[in-house]
């Protein structure tokens, strides 16, 4: 599982990495580090969310049974 928990400061959320991470809980060691938000898309890139799009044409197999429907 995970959990994502914010700080107000930079200083305490260091101070929680340094002082979690590695540690035990339930038997098992916690991975503790840092995650960011991801910026919105560029509005250039086609409300495709940043991952490219396709430019024509099909980008990737079709699913086994699909139809035809091109």
């Amino acid at each position: 599982g995970y959990a994502l928990v914010e700080f107000s400061t930079l200083k305490e959320a260091r101070a929680a990495i340094e002082g979690t991470n590695g540690t035990k809980m339930l038997d098992q060691t916690l991975t503790v580090d840092f995650a960011f938000v991801r910026p919105a898309p560029n509005k250039g890139e086609g409300g495709k969310g940043g991952r490219g799009g396709r430019k024509g044409g099909r980008g990737r197999s079709r699913s086994p049974g699909a139809k035809d429907d091109d």
